[in-house]
């Protein structure tokens, strides 16, 4: 089951159709009190009323490592039905939901609301800030007449798939909308006992009676008995008479599709408002629905993997992230392998990989992919380049998954292995062993990852021809790299930072409007003694310029706020500059993902 979160949730409409559509929710988060005590009353998991603005808040929700965010912003601020004033402050609310997507970042998130905020800015606004974050968005208004609910209530939805295309939800919705819209006779039969029914009007220049033959007018937040001096409307079907009658609060939350079972409590003021607000549940069952199985295709035949050279498991965290199943890691050096252990349920081993017995034992995980990246000093332009015994890894690399022959492999190594002459011997180990081989050098700042980093992976499909993965790979690269505003907003709370240069005759100041440098293993704070170079972002001498910390450096490899570091600070600086970038493994993991699952569709 998918583990999803509801922001903002009021009674719980959004859960429920989450629910019964076979989402897990795992927490909700509101701070309606009256909202809060019926959602207590109607499901299991906890609800809290923390404040979403808050940074500490969103970090709690991050570390839940959830696979889906869903809610509603308030949306007042857009709504016909209120001032339509964006400065009345809980529009905001909608950037606090997008800041938890980007920091969270979860596998597909929801965000529902009234049509009208198609109008505003900041609907653009946040979609181009999720779209910089690699998310594929389907924005579509529902009526959710079509939906199985008996209500003529239209209602945005923005749905958002970490790698997808715009509108990859689009069909699936389509195919779901009934031909014809639900009426109120259709939902409920006789069972009103009657056949008309009163619902006060915004104005007296609209009706006020309906036919429970057609579908009910958008349950609002508001309910008022027949009043005694209603003028009568030439569009009302009959008119005012002991034949029709006004909805009780038990109707409303059923013409909204709550089950008769759900339970409502407070005064009847409240009750209304918060029927009023809520997603009907069957509309959002039938959305969830289209996602639950949109995911389930895209999920395609899992994938349990080994990762090789793990380092304090960066490619392990990316490759889980995309729905591959981790069983096991090597490493052989014990401040990375701590750390690794820290953060992991599953073992690694802390093993010399030319044992001869390590294969047999790696082969009894019976993996299906083989991850990892053999140690890169030897041909980085930060290493000696001497192509010492670390090379010699490279072609270990290849020997384990030559013996092994798992179905898929990815080795990953700095960009300058291109020029070194052990990387032919190695993808001719590859292709003798049967596999087609994609090799190809990615820019992080491309892959979701606030980073100027560049990094060669060669892929290996067994009975594949080669570049088999190319326009994968190359088709969902953002159209802007990525800079660390884009990824932490204003977590450093600082414009400018330092990082120390390989030499004084490059850069070491940086703007957070920019992607970050390589994060190298090292690092030091602003030396005394330092010069402003021409192209540094600011002068140093100014007092607004600071070294980055062990943990936001790390946030720039994109850990997340609760992976441990433990150990020294020299160790672990050398660990996070070591480690790929989790979203970059992400990427490639996804992108080898989609390749099964177009190749599944095909057959």
């Amino acid at each position: 089951m998918y583990k999803t979160i509801d922001l903002f949730s009021g009674c719980g409409g959004l859960s429920l159709g989450f629910q019964e559509a076979g989402f897990q929710i795992i927490a909700a988060y509101d701070n309606w009190m009256p909202a809060v005590n019926v959602y207590r009353d109607n499901f299991n998991h906890p609800i809290y009323t923390d404040d979403l603005s808050d940074e500490n808040v969103q970090k709690k929700i991050s570390g839940m490592h959830p696979d889906v965010i869903i809610g509603g912003p308030p949306c007042q601020d857009y709504s016909s039905a209120g001032h339509r004033d964006i400065t009345l402050g809980r529009a905001a609310l909608t950037l606090s939901y997008r800041d938890i997507i980007l920091l969270a970042r979860p596998k597909y998130f929801l965000m529902e609301n009234v049509p009208e905020i198609r109008k505003y800015k900041i609907l653009a606004d946040i979609v181009r800030d999720f779209r910089k974050a690699g998310y594929g968005l389907t924005q579509k208004v529902l009526e959710a007449s079509y939906y199985n609910v008996p209500q003529a209530r239209k209602r945005f939805f923005l749905i958002g798939g970490l790698g997808e295309q715009d509108d990859f939800l689009d069909v699936a919705l389509d195919k779901r909308a009934n031909d014809k819209p639900m009426t109120m006779r259709d939902y409920f039969g006789d069972s009103l006992g009657v056949d008309y029914y009163f619902r006060v009007p915004r104005s007296y220049s609209r009706r006020g009676i309906f036919s429970i033959d057609e579908p009910c007018q958008t349950i609002r937040g508001v309910d008022r008995p027949i009043p005694p001096g209603y003028p009568g409307h030439p569009a009302d079907p009959v008119p005012l008479g002991p034949n029709v009658k006004a909805l009780s609060v038990k109707e409303r939350s059923m013409v909204q599709t709550f089950p008769e079972s759900f339970k409502f409590s407070g005064n009847k003021t409240d009750m209304n408002q918060m029927i009023g607000n809520a997603v009907p549940v069957a509309l959002a069952e039938a959305v969830a629905e289209a996602l639950h199985e949109h995911i389930e295709k895209k999920s395609g035949p899992t994938l349990n993997g080994v990762d090789l050279f793990a380092g304090c498991g960066g490619m392990s965290l990316g490759f889980e992230k995309a729905g591959v199943d981790i069983v096991a890691a090597y490493d052989n050096w014990k401040p990375a392998v701590d750390i690794y252990e820290a953060n992991f349920d599953h073992p690694i081993y802390q093993e010399d990989l030319f044992l001869p017995e390590v294969i047999d034992n790696i082969a009894a995980f019976k993996p299906s992919i083989i991850i990892g990246g053999p140690p890169c000093q030897d041909f980085s332009i930060a290493g000696p380049r001497n192509q010492g015994k670390r090379a010699n890894l490279t072609i270990r690399y290849a020997e384990i998954v030559s013996k092994i022959k798992p179905e898929w492999f990815v080795m990953e190594n700095v960009y300058n292995i291109e020029r070194m002459s052990v990387l032919p011997k190695a993808l001719q180990i590859f292709k003798d062993s049967g596999y087609g081989v994609t090799t190809k050098v990615l820019d992080a700042s491309l892959c979701g990852v606030p980073q100027a980093r560049k990094r060669f992976f060669a892929i290996g499909h067994l009975g594949d021809k080669d570049n088999f993965l190319m326009e994968t790979l190359e088709k969902n690269l953002s159209d802007h790299h990525m800079t660390v505003r884009d990824y932490l907003g204003d977590k450093l709370h600082t414009q400018y930072y330092y990082m120390h240069p390989r030499s004084y005759n490059r850069r070491a100041v940086f703007s957070v409007d920019e992607p970050s440098a390589t994060i190298r293993g090292v690092n030091r704070p602003i030396p005394e003694t330092y010069k402003m170079h021409h192209a540094d972002a600011a002068d140093v001498a100014s007092g607004q310029v600071r070294s980055l910390t062990t943990k936001e450096r790390s946030y720039i490899q994109t850990f997340p706020e609760d992976f441990k570091f433990p150990g020294n600070k020299t160790a672990v600086e050398q660990a996070i500059g070591n480690a790929v970038p989790v979203n970059l493994a992400s990427y490639v993991a996804r992108a080898i993902l989609e390749y099964i699952d177009g190749a599944e569709n095909k057959k």
